[in-house]
This record gives structure tokens, C-alpha cells and sequence, in this order.
């Protein structure tokens, strides 16, 4: 038997690499063997776009308390703007975790652009079409070296955008961070014209 070794020693872990083989017949087969049939066809008329939100939640026994870091204070006012400035297009939010791993998935694979705090959700990134783009966002006190998504995004050529907090009286009590707003909506606006241009 052969134990081969995972986790930090994963290729998925080195970063700046070009690319990593066999992405693409992964994610294809994750989905099939999930019952996910494969639709890359963008429309530009209504694109998807999915706000994941990170809550607390008990997900490691290193954290039995259930409180987690890079959370969104004012999603409800970030999830009316985009509606407002991007009304020809369908804006969701979700706590994704909540969802069946099939459904989450499903819901995924239709997605054309995926927003949220860095945070293991934006691992999806690796089941968005291939069209599709990622928006990630940080709090002042997370270091945008994490570039695990980014590698992912750049891996299967989708579109990136970050943003990082820089005023740190937008950082508030229990790891929860006051998005600006406005920055959201250019990102937003900025990768559905890439995306619909290219």
C-alpha cells in the first residue's frame, strides 16, 4: 500500500506555481461523481453572483469555542448595493457550510463571480466555471501573503480582484471588519466588465 503524502505538502500548497496538472480533469470528475453536469456557458445578461459569508460555526476541535476571524460586519448593506448598482444580474448570499456538499457544489459550478473574506469557502474557487472570477477580501490584521485562492484562480485562468481593510477603526469586536462598500461595488463592477469584454 502507498501512502501518499498530503496536506502542506500538497502541490495545492505551492503557490506560485504556473499551474497544476489535472485541474481541470478534477474538477470535472468531483462534479460528475456529485451528479453536477458541466455548464461553462457564460451569458452576460444575468451573471451569478454569490456573496459567502463566514460566521461562527464549531468546524475543529482546536476551536471548540466556535469563533472564527474575518467576518463581515455590514453584509446586508454590501449585498443592497450590489443589487442596486448591478440589477440586471442575480446577487446571492449564503453561509455556505450550511448547505449539503452536493448542493453547495450545484450552486458553485453556476456561480460567475465569488466573493468573500479569505477563508477555506474561497477553496471553491476550484469548481467555478472557467469563465468565472473570485473576489477576495482581508482584514487589516490578515496578511495578503495568504495567496492560496489567488494560486487557484491564477491555476485555472479565472479572474482575480482582492482588497484589503486599511482603516483599522473598520475592525470591530469579535474578528468582525466593516467592508467599504463602494470598494466592493468597483471590484464587482470592474470584473463583470473584464469577464463580459474578454
Amino acid at each position: 500500500m502507498l501512502w501518499p503524502t498530503v496536506g502542506y505538502d500538497s502541490p495545492l500548497n505551492e503557490h506560485e506555481l504556473k499551474g497544476v496538472p489535472k485541474l481541470e480533469e478534477f474538477r470535472t470528475f468531483f462534479l460528475r461523481q456529485h451528479g453536477i453536469a458541466i455548464n461553462d456557458k457564460l451569458s452576460c445578461d444575468n451573471l451569478t453572483i454569490v456573496f459567502l459569508w463566514r460566521r461562527d460555526y464549531v468546524a475543529h476541535p482546536r476551536n471548540p469555542s466556535g469563533t472564527v476571524s474575518r467576518k463581515i460586519k455590514n453584509e446586508e448593506e454590501v449585498v443592497a448595493a450590489a443589487k442596486q448598482h448591478l440589477r440586471e444580474h442575480s446577487i446571492l448570499d449564503i453561509q455556505i457550510d450550511l448547505l449539503a456538499m452536493r448542493d453547495q457544489l450545484k450552486m458553485v459550478s453556476h456561480t460567475d463571480i465569488l466573493i468573500g473574506m479569505h477563508g477555506a469557502g474561497l477553496s471553491h474557487t476550484l469548481f467555478l466555471p472557467r469563465h468565472a472570477g473570485l473576489i477576495e477580501l482581508y482584514p487589516t490584521y490578515w496578511s495578503t501573503a495568504n495567496v492560496h485562492f489567488k494560486g487557484m484562480a491564477r491555476w485555472r485562468g479565472l479572474y482575480y480582484r482582492s482588497w484589503q481593510n486599511s482603516d483599522i477603526t473598520k475592525e470591530l469586536n469579535d474578528k468582525y471588519t466593516v467592508v467599504n462598500v463602494n470598494s466592493v461595488i468597483s471590484l464587482l463592477s470592474s470584473m463583470v466588465h473584464e469577464i463580459c469584454t474578454s
